[in-house]
């Protein structure tokens, strides 16, 4: 599954596809999701580093697909390049989602929100609301869903129901 996942984050921020404003999680799908190990953050665990030891059962099907509302909405619209120091801001072209317990979840930096889908069925199951944008994926520990918005809060939700376990405001201005 990780393997998925990092094959679908290269897809995705790849300029066709941002380009288009799609955002699908097929790709995330196409590999068989019994035997899969979570990916609870960006980037798969706390170093970032997108890779997996896990290997492709082939052949790939597709099981289901998934297309947001509206794409993303960069916090730094029009930077097409960057320099290397500035490469770091350039992170929210693409949604980024992250799997655990059988869900995957996402924020939306267009429509303010995390989702949560069902990976057997792709199937909403919640969404959680915020008053600005979720620009990365939330992490996934131990039954909470973490993450931040440009509200100025952290959120830490439920991760199977959406329910807020509680909210910290983190930057006040």
């Amino acid at each position: 599954m990780r393997a998925c996942l990092s094959l679908f984050c290269a897809i995705a921020t790849s300029r066709r596809l941002r380009t288009c404003g799609r955002f699908v999680v097929a790709l995330a799908w196409l590999c068989p999701l019994a035997q899969s190990a979570d990916w609870p953050e960006f980037g798969g665990n706390a170093d970032r580093t997108d890779v997996t030891a896990e290997t492709l059962q082939l052949p790939l099907s597709l099981a289901w697909s998934f297309q947001a509302n509206h794409p993303p909405s960069p916090a730094f619209k029009g930077l097409t390049r960057l320099p290397t120091t500035a490469a770091a801001i350039a992170y929210d072209h693409a949604f980024h989602p992250v799997v655990a317990d059988g869900r995957l979840y996402f924020g939306s930096s267009t429509e303010e929100a995390v989702f949560c889908l069902n990976t057997r069925t792709g199937e909403m199951e919640w969404v959680f609301w915020t008053e600005g944008a979720v620009r990365l994926a939330p992490t996934v520990w131990k039954g909470k869903a973490l993450f931040g918005s440009d509200d100025g809060h952290v959120y830490c939700l439920d991760a199977k129901t959406g329910e807020p376990a509680w909210k910290f405001q983190a930057a006040p201005g």
